[in-house]
């Protein structure tokens, strides 16, 4: 596609590539955020006020701009006009010109068009509600078309998810100033700037790069004052050429830094038998991704929590039922803090534990694999009862116990009669022996198949309940293992960032649906023996790990978590219960929660994320709540 709106200095006139306008999109964003405490507002993004500037050289080092006074208007500053004092009635807010503007600019990067059927009056501060709907069908308009074709555009989807979130900041604003009592109307700003525009752009920004400690001075007036004579000169920043003359792609670090210097900047088992992995590990991956992601989990469930019927408890059984997830691993260590806590709530029963491996489900081994996967199922979906099965007796799997997988799911299927199965292992055919005994390889190979076409017929007699598995560690080296491979009855779960980027230990894709959620980075823990007064005493350490073993429950709880809003909001459709039930239905469900990751070819992974489908601030607005709630009827017609 080709981006029209470009005027550079360069007599070529070259065409802009997807990341130079993502560039672009981001210095006009913070250049207008740099303005809000400020008299000097920006008043339009106009594409004839937009100069993409050449290398530096001795013929030509400065570029003359004709001034252009419309630039900026001389108001109040936006803080004035959006004051915590001024909130009487949250639905009453005023769109904000300047968002407005910035929205069409958005647009105007994303579709190479001066878009001149969406005009705007620019003597006000404020635009018309008529203004701001007629542009906000425009953008749900140019977001289904480059998502309803047979290929997803994800070189215009940025753009156009960063403009939806324009229209909506006055609103948004005002509200977690009210629910916040806030004084601090800079860092709020801000972050809703991040959270709503500015990581949709570029998914790989974090707000403590883009945002150094910002002192007083900045905070009160960030912005200079314009100049005041109608020509000047500006010195131009380098963009580098390539041989043929035309600018190199320069990056969000550069063209940021170059224009907000001193305050912001971006960063940058045996051989011949079947090998059965629990797919953890202890990577050096950092957990302040992971947080982030919890802490908008935590708001997800908050968020919902008014809309829900309360359970009615009949004859001891609650209505609607809760729902049931069986974890398939190492057992469950109770001495845990996060198990002992679900127990105490109810979650978690030691009745509800079974061990095809020994006489106690709760005896697990050191690395706390089936604990891990267990605590991290409950906090995803508190409201869940979980059940544990235990197949395996640690995290060096005999191939043997491989056997036992089968049994639990059918006992997890129609003795506990659970709703969703995690299964945070996999299963790989056999290498081939060193010492060439062939006769050895193909029984290895007789056994694996063995296993597999069990736990095939044990999967399809438990149908449709939800499964999932992990898909491996081992990045583009080895295939999906099984269970994961088993499309479309399981489903494959990817471990991302808790910022939605790759963690870089994801196998190939493959045809379907492709999602990845949280798994890297997460603060869990390991169980140690220690000798105090000459006796033996365990304790658990905290440790951070990282696989898509632990991405597995996560995708499994947020699962259930709409399965129990489905079955609790009087909103939602009674149809849509049975239909999440079932894989293809819940398949539907997690594609309104997922955003597209691009891939080097055709196939893309999906970020699946509650809050991609419930967004901020989604429960205090009437239009947003019908919007959620609609979408999730339509979606199951």
């Amino acid at each position: 596609m080709t981006f029209n709106l470009r005027l550079n200095t360069s007599r070529s006139g070259s065409v802009i590539d997807t990341r130079e306008r993502k560039t672009l999109a981001i210095k006009l964003v913070l250049g207008l955020m740099l303005s809000w405490d400020s008299e000097q507002i920006f008043e339009t993004w106009d594409p004839k006020q937009v100069r993409l500037l050449e290398s530096v050289d001795t013929y030509t080092p400065f570029v003359f701009l004709p001034s252009n006074a419309s630039c900026f208007s001389q108001r109040n500053p936006f803080f004035d006009l959006y004051s915590l004092g001024s909130i009487d009635d949250l639905d009453e807010a005023e769109p904000s010109l300047q968002f407005v503007l910035l929205a069409k600019a958005l647009l105007q990067i994303a579709e190479g068009d001066h878009l001149t059927c969406l005009d705007v009056d620019k003597d006000s501060s404020t635009v018309s509600w008529d203004v701001l709907n007629r542009f906000r069908d425009a953008i749900e308009g140019y977001i289904q078309d480059a998502t309803c074709g047979a290929e997803v555009n994800l070189e215009v989807l940025p753009f156009l998810h960063a403009a939806r979130g324009c229209l909506d900041f006055h609103t948004e604003y005002q509200s977690r100033l009210f629910e916040n009592q806030s004084s601090q109307r800079m860092e709020v700003a801000w972050q809703l700037a991040f959270d709503t525009i500015l990581v949709k752009i570029d998914d790989k920004l974090s707000l403590k790069s883009i945002i150094a400690p910002i002192n007083p001075a900045f905070a009160q007036d960030p912005t200079p004052d314009p100049s005041p004579f109608l020509g000047h000169q500006v010195a131009q920043h380098a963009i580098h050429n390539n041989d043929n003359g035309t600018p190199k792609s320069f990056s969000n670090t550069t063209i940021i830094n170059g224009a907000l210097g001193r305050q912001l900047s971006l960063p940058s088992a045996e051989p011949s038998q079947p090998n059965i992995q629990l797919f953890d590990s202890n990577l050096g991956t950092g957990s302040s991704t992971a947080e982030e992601f919890w802490a908008r989990l935590e708001t997800f469930h908050k968020s919902y929590a008014r809309f829900v019927t309360d359970r009615r408890t009949e004859s001891g059984d609650e209505t609607p039922r809760r729902v049931r997830i069986a974890v398939l691993d190492t057992g469950v260590d109770f001495g845990h803090a996060g198990i002992a806590d679900a127990k105490e709530k109810g979650r978690i029963r030691e009745e509800w534990c079974h061990s095809w491996v020994g006489a106690d489900a709760k005896d697990e081994d050191d690395e706390l694999h089936g604990t891990n996967c267990a605590y991290l199922l409950h906090k995803s979906a508190p409201e869940a009862d979980i059940y544990i099965a235990k197949v395996f007796n640690q995290n060096a799997v005999r191939y043997y116990e491989a056997k036992n997988i089968a049994k639990a799911i059918e006992h997890a299927a129609f003795k506990w009669d659970v709703d969703i199965i995690s299964m945070s292992f996999g299963l790989t055919r056999p290498a081939p022996r060193e010492d060439g005994d062939q006769a050895k390889e193909q029984s290895a190979l007789e056994t694996y198949n063995d296993i597999v076409y069990g736990v095939e017929t044990a999967i399809r007699k438990a149908s449709p309940r939800l499964m999932f598995a992990a898909a491996s560690n081992s990045g583009k080296n080895e295939p999906r293992a099984f269970p994961a491979r088993d499309n479309p009855h399981v489903f494959c779960v990817h471990a991302s960032e808790g910022n939605g980027q790759d963690g870089g230990i994801n196998p190939e894709i493959g045809s379907g649906f492709n999602f990845m959620t949280l798994g890297m980075g997460l603060e869990l823990m390991n169980r140690e023996n220690i000798l105090k007064n000459g006796r033996a005493l365990a304790r658990h350490k905290r440790v951070v790990k990282s696989g898509t073993s632990f991405a597995t429950p996560i995708a499994a709880g947020i699962a259930a978590t709409v399965l129990d809003l489905a079955g609790r909001v009087d909103e939602i459709d009674e149809r849509v219960m049975e239909k999440l039930k079932r894989p293809e239905g819940m398949e539907k469900m997690m594609r309104l929660m997922s955003t597209p990751k691009g891939d080097v070819r055709d196939r893309m992974y999906y970020y699946m994320a509650p809050w991609h489908h419930f967004t901020p601030g989604w429960e205090r607005e009437e239009r947003k709540r019908r919007w959620v709630w609609d979408t999730i009827n339509l979606e199951f017609d």
